[in-house]
């Protein structure tokens, strides 16, 4: 499928010309391929796959959310409650109870939690120089 505008891979899924499953499997396998960078640290691809043939049912149901499909990659130091928020360090190792507020709301749109992203450690940095989770890596200047 490639590179696409949100707009345009919205278009894509609520027209039929895109299926969301399509597209998960294309981010499940660029994040394999680009696991080096350290830049996601968690990503369930069971649940992940599951939720993209929920949201093809409902698109093709006509019952799709504003952002239906759209997978999103959360920082980890927002509270999910599927995947686990450590906040990038070793004390905190849990799914948090409930999703936060402003993640819930999009995923009331239909959007998906595909991942948690790595950052430096509680946040408190600029780096990203995570001794926990790992450095994460320019894609274009890897030293």
């Amino acid at each position: 499928m490639g590179a696409s505008t949100v707009l345009s891979l919205l278009s894509g899924f609520k027209s039929g010309n895109h299926k969301v499953a399509e597209f998960i499997e294309e981010t499940i396998e660029n994040t394999a391929k680009k696991s080096d960078l350290k830049s996601i640290i968690s990503m369930d691809e069971a649940s992940l796959r599951a939720a993209a043939l929920l949201s093809d049912e409902r698109i093709k149901e006509g019952r799709a959310g504003r952002l239906e499909g759209l997978p999103l990659i959360i920082k980890d130091n927002i509270d999910t409650s599927e995947l686990i928020t450590s906040g990038g360090t070793a004390a905190f190792n849990d799914a948090a109870k409930e999703n936060s507020p402003p993640l819930q709301r999009l995923l009331s749109e239909g959007s998906i939690a595909a991942a948690k992203s790595n950052l430096h450690e509680l946040a408190f940095g600029i780096t990203s120089n995570n001794s926990c989770k790992g450095a994460v890596k320019n894609p274009w200047d890897k030293t």
